[in-house]
């Protein structure tokens, strides 16, 4: 439980409490739990929206503002420096055209993205001997493998589930481009020998944009053709 906490105080804005080192050991297991939880919350808000009768455009403002206030620590954290608010205001305001365009599968394919995205970071994480110092090293030297890899592997086919809800051209889409950034950071990591923090929260801001992104391109081409 206090590994779950933890977990949720590194990347989310859910700062119950915050925890001594030794809550590490099962902490990077809850890591795509984070992105459930970042998802959830605005599907919630989407459910009393849709049962109050509220306006599609405010209920889908306030998504996005709820998926700000529950946070993504790693929009957060690329998000610092001098013009990085834009960035962040740019992303969610993304994710307010999507929850507008889809106000009811929405906020589920959000909470998919949100959970492989995280996923993928684990992937990118596993083996690499040249992580350096940070949140991400740490975590990675101190937890359980065995553990770790079932518990993501659950998770992907809970992220695979989500996705294919709405239709399997969305998974296949959002699959296919995490799977190409990933290769990317992984070669650019492998190539500097350094894979620091900023450079998975660059990875993960960066895929649930992208993907994100097409699916407000192909939402829209949906509506103009009169899906």
């Amino acid at each position: 439980m206090k590994d779950m906490l933890y977990a949720l105080y590194l990347f989310t804005n859910i700062n119950l409490y915050k925890p001594d080192d030794k809550e590490k050991k099962y902490a990077l297991c809850y890591l795509p739990f984070t992105g459930f939880i970042a998802g959830l919350v605005p599907a919630l808000w989407s459910v009393l929206a849709r049962a109050v009768g509220l306006h599609s455009f405010v209920a889908a403002a306030v998504g996005a503002v709820l998926c700000a206030l529950v946070g993504d620590r790693f929009i957060y954290n690329c998000s610092r420096g001098r013009f990085g608010i834009f960035p962040a205001l740019l992303y969610y305001a993304v994710i307010g055209v999507f929850l507008y365009i889809e106000p009811l599968w929405g906020v589920l394919l959000l909470m998919g993205v949100f959970v492989l995205a995280r996923v993928f970071v684990i992937f990118l994480l596993w083996d690499k001997d040249y992580i350096k110092e940070g949140v991400f090293h740490e975590l990675i030297s101190c937890t359980q493998k065995v553990v770790t890899a079932i518990i993501t592997a659950v998770w992907l086919m809970a992220a695979i589930a989500l996705l294919q809800m709405y239709g399997i051209f969305y998974f296949i889409m959002a699959m296919v481009t995490m799977f190409i950034v990933v290769i990317v950071f992984e070669r650019r990591a492998h190539k500097r020998l350094s894979l620091e923090d900023r450079d998975i929260d660059l990875y993960v801001a960066y895929c649930e944009f992208a993907v994100i992104c097409e699916f407000v391109i192909f939402g829209t081409v949906g509506l103009i053709g009169g899906r």
